[in-house]
């Protein structure tokens, strides 16, 4: 009797344990997906993306990169937060121009601004350029960058490179429905890029 209850006891223990591993192995996924690992600079990176707070994320992304400099999906969620702080700084940049009136030296100084931090923004994707898992994401963003700063050749040129070289499959939510991508519509490359993802996208199936 003494035996049967010890076995009971130890079986109980036993599932308890197993269902204790499943819950926390449950957690530590949720959490991976959520944070993608448990490194408080990725906790840190991730919670400032959450709040639209682009400076504080590209910091924290740097400091994750400097203990871990291959790390590749803290590469491309930078370059990301790049490219929104980029973009909010550009269009603050334009509403200010738009006041300016006719003062050439402020519209000039304001011009060259916007420059900088195009030009910035577009040299922080070259690390993820050499990435072979991410290197359609950085040139996606180079052609979202030119087009926030109207270079259009240039925006035209990495366009061409993004057509030959993505794959339009299912994961891939289409460049040419980006409304920052407006500037091209009329140009071959983005009729060319359309025709290609309304093709192959699935996005276009839904």
């Amino acid at each position: 009797m003494k035996r049967l209850v010890r076995d009971v006891l130890i079986l109980i223990a036993f599932c308890s344990a197993f269902y204790m591993l499943t819950l926390f192995v449950g957690r530590e996924d949720k959490f991976s997906r959520e944070r993608s690992n448990f490194s408080r600079e990725r906790i840190l990176a991730d919670d400032s993306v959450s709040n639209r707070d682009w400076e504080s994320a590209i910091a924290h992304y740097d400091k994750l990169l400097e203990e871990d400099p291959f790390n590749e999906l803290a590469m491309v969620r930078r370059a990301r937060a790049d490219l929104q702080l980029t973009e909010a700084r550009v269009k603050n940049l334009r509403q200010r121009r738009a006041s300016a009136g006719e003062d050439q030296e402020r519209l000039e100084q304001i011009d060259s601004e916007i420059a900088k931090f195009v030009a910035e923004s577009i040299a922080s994707q070259e690390r993820l350029l050499l990435s072979s898992r991410f290197r359609d994401s950085a040139i996606r963003n180079v052609v979202i960058l030119h087009c926030i700063g109207e270079n259009i050749p240039e925006a035209i040129e990495a366009l061409e490179a993004y057509a030959n070289e993505t794959s339009t499959g299912p994961a891939n939510r289409p460049l040419s429905i980006d409304s920052r991508l407006k500037v091209l519509q009329r140009e071959p490359a983005f009729i060319k890029l359309y025709v290609k993802e309304r093709e192959a996208s699935a996005f276009y199936r839904q």
